[in-house]
């Protein structure tokens, strides 16, 4: 967050999970997504368990919304990430 309480863009490249073989596949790159917030609960809303499941909800530039697993983040802006 910034000082307008404003989600920071941030540029992501990941490995996709390959269901066939049970390994990470190719390389995906998400420049310019966002960290999604909480949001309102809903009624019929199910609890995702982000923080168990080491999974995450990011924004794309075009609106779209991704759930990533963290394991799988090779580079957060430019920055190798170790797991």
């Amino acid at each position: 967050m910034d000082a307008q309480k404003k989600p920071v863009p941030f540029n992501l490249k990941i490995r996709e999970f390959n269901r066939q073989n049970k390994s990470a596949g190719r390389v995906k790159e998400y420049k310019g997504a966002t960290l999604m917030r909480k949001g309102k609960k809903r009624k019929t809303f199910t609890d995702p368990r982000h923080w168990e499941n080491r999974t995450r909800n990011i924004k794309l530039p075009d609106g779209s919304i991704k759930k990533i697993h963290i394991i799988f983040i090779d580079s957060l802006n430019g920055k190798k990430i170790v797991f």
